[in-house]
Order: structure tokens, then C-alpha cells, then sequence
């Protein structure tokens, strides 16, 4: 009996780690799809931590972004984003 549950609790795990896995795939999918993304948002799909955008924007640089007003809400393009990553891009020697 408490191999049947040890299997059966293995299953639901596979099941969970799966679902999980689609989960974060779909939402992937949606974020790559979005012509405007949030600072969170950008950090989740390219790693790029919220706080260091907003640190780089109060000093002037970072990818360019896109603000209604001086306290609205900031979005990024992907294009910026990719252009901002493609121009720091190191060579190692």
C-alpha cells in the first residue's frame, strides 16, 4: 500500500512539474507577444533585473523606454530592449 502511495505521489510531482513547466512556456509566449512591456516584465523575459532599468534610467542610460508623463507608468519595446543588449554585448578575449 505505501508503494502505491510513494508512486502515486511521484505521479502527482511529474504532474505538477509539468504543468508548471507548460505554465511558464505559455506565459513566455504571451510576454514575447506583447508590443509593450512593464519593467517586471522585461526582467522575467530577458533577465534584466526591474531595479537595475530603473537604477540606469534615473542616470540616463539603459534601453530606451517609453513614459507618458515624468511619474507614469514606464513600457520598453522589444526592439529596445534587444538593441540595448546587442550593443553592450562583450567579446571575451
Amino acid at each position: 500500500m505505501s508503494q502505491e502511495l510513494s508512486q502515486g505521489q511521484a505521479l502527482v510531482h511529474l504532474l505538477e512539474s509539468i504543468s508548471a513547466a507548460v505554465s511558464r512556456t505559455a506565459r513566455m509566449e504571451v510576454l514575447s507577444m506583447k508590443p509593450l512591456l512593464t519593467p517586471p516584465e522585461v526582467e522575467e523575459l530577458y533577465g534584466i533585473n526591474a531595479r537595475t532599468l530603473a537604477f540606469k534610467r534615473s542616470r540616463g542610460g539603459g534601453p530606451d523606454y517609453i513614459q507618458e508623463d515624468e511619474h507614469g507608468l514606464v513600457f520598453y519595446r522589444h526592439s529596445d530592449i534587444e538593441a540595448y543588449l546587442n550593443r553592450n554585448r562583450r567579446r571575451g578575449s
